[in-house]
């Protein structure tokens, strides 16, 4: 455990993946706000998952909720990424990292600084000068792009073709990046993994 505390307050940790958890005596003093948060799929008609109330109110319905990805509050995290200070804050407020699966290591230098800078200054310019609002806007699209690309997982990104001839559906389909095949009124849709290479950076 002191390593990890030591490890978390060095300038080399940028996210740890790890199962943390809050113990028992803690739970009182989060229970208004719960401190870890994470995406997990919940399942309305597990009444274990949802509770009772929630249960006994989707079962009402006409249409009942599906399967869904939800952002939830909770007391322990699986296998998550967490950056280093909210693992220093966690730490530091009596959390316990029970197991660690791998880290990310930080780097001190900021290559997009002056990228930054041209994005800031530009939106700043339209602020005070109206003929430069629309060249604000502008550089606010490009900055917005830049950080959402940047964390974009390609790996979900799929290729898509339609299909009504039974031999090329088969072809296709014995292809090593076949991903999925549904059919469409006597055609077929056909979902293929994209081959892509990867070049996403982290910038702390």
């Amino acid at each position: 455990m002191v390593s990890l505390v030591t490890l978390s307050l060095t300038s080399y940790l940028a996210f740890l993946e790890c199962d943390i958890e809050t113990p028992e005596h803690l739970k009182d003093y989060f229970s208004e706000m719960t401190p870890i948060f994470k995406n997990i799929e919940i399942d309305p008609s597990s009444v274990d998952i949802i509770g009772e109330h929630m249960y006994t109110y989707n079962q009402s319905k006409e249409s009942k909720a599906a399967k869904s990805k939800k952002l939830i509050g909770s007391y322990f995290g699986t296998r998550i990424l967490i950056y280093a200070p909210l693992l220093k804050w966690y730490l530091e407020h009596g959390l316990i990292v029970t197991k660690t699966y791998s880290f990310v290591k930080a780097a001190s230098h900021r290559p997009f600084k002056d990228f930054m800078e041209q994005v800031s200054d530009a939106r700043r310019e339209g602020d005070t000068d109206k003929d430069k609002a629309m060249i604000a806007e502008m550089m606010k699209l490009i900055g917005n792009a830049a950080f959402g690309r940047s964390g974009m997982d390609k790996s979900k990104h799929k290729d898509v073709k339609y299909e009504n001839k039974s031999a090329k559906i088969r072809w296709i389909v014995e292809k090593p990046n076949f991903y999925d095949v549904e059919e469409l009124n006597g055609s077929f849709e056909v979902s293929l993994k994209r081959a892509i290479e990867l070049l996403n950076i982290i910038e702390i």
